[in-house]
């Protein structure tokens, strides 16, 4: 008996020590702390495709304009000449937005609702890509496809 409990016991120590995990799972990034802060547009790229076939490419450096993510889930997108309060819901890698209506003289800007997937986030980068598709009454396929290059203005 006293052979069977040491048996046990040295059995309990072997097995019950775990081997020490040299290479954790990097922790997922914290996208919805590392967005809080004003960002600055670098760069938009926007390709146009009828029918898969590329038709424009437009290449901005929309300097200037700039997004400012608050804590609270609103935030203000700037222009050169122009204002617009927003709210954002952030979703894994989805950043969704919805605007409100804005005046600018005569202009009157109505709300919209529109989604970016986030390519990536870090402190100091942010780069995000839209795609919108419309089909015309002949069948014709429009695709648009943008990415915005982003820098980190202040927190």
């Amino acid at each position: 008996m006293n052979k069977t409990l040491l048996l046990c016991a040295c059995a309990l120590i072997f097995f019950g020590c775990g081997s020490k995990n040299n290479n954790p799972t990097p922790s997922k990034p914290d996208f919805k702390t590392l967005i809080i802060g004003k960002w600055g547009n670098a760069k938009d790229t926007i390709r146009e495709y009828t029918n898969d076939k590329l038709t424009k490419t437009h290449i901005t450096n929309a300097q200037g304009d700039s997004y400012d993510f608050k804590a609270d889930g609103t935030g203000i997108e700037k222009w050169t000449t122009l204002t617009i309060p927003y709210t954002y819901i952030l979703s894994d890698k989805t950043l969704s937005f919805h605007t409100f209506s804005v005046k600018d003289g005569a202009a009157t800007y109505p709300g919209n609702d529109f989604s970016f997937e986030i390519k990536s986030l870090t402190t100091n980068e942010l780069i995000l890509f839209y795609q919108n598709v419309d089909v015309d009454s002949k069948g014709n396929v429009y695709k648009e496809v943008e990415i915005d290059h982003y820098f980190k203005l202040s927190n």
